[in-house]
């Protein structure tokens, strides 16, 4: 839920948006399941959120680390899911 909020106040730069998207996260019945599991698929949601929102960072301003940092995470997507 934090990354999403973080990741729609990065899109949108506005707070009540940022906020809506944390509640919608936080009632999905989707991620409510993925919780209950105990396989990496929430881990796998979470990797995949922090993938999208580092992207995004590299589209406005591309530097070092933010390249570095989606890097990381890709990979770390990648190999929770095999």
């Amino acid at each position: 839920v934090p990354c999403v909020y973080l990741l729609a106040q990065e899109m949108f730069e506005r707070k009540e948006v940022a906020l809506t998207s944390a509640f919608f996260a936080a009632v999905s019945p989707l991620a409510i399941v993925f919780s209950s599991e105990a396989l990496s698929s929430s881990l796998l949601v979470l990797l995949a959120t922090l993938t999208f929102y580092y992207f995004y960072r590299c589209l406005r301003a591309t530097r070092r680390s933010r390249l570095i940092s989606l890097g990381v995470s890709t990979v770390l997507m990648l190999y929770t899911n095999y």
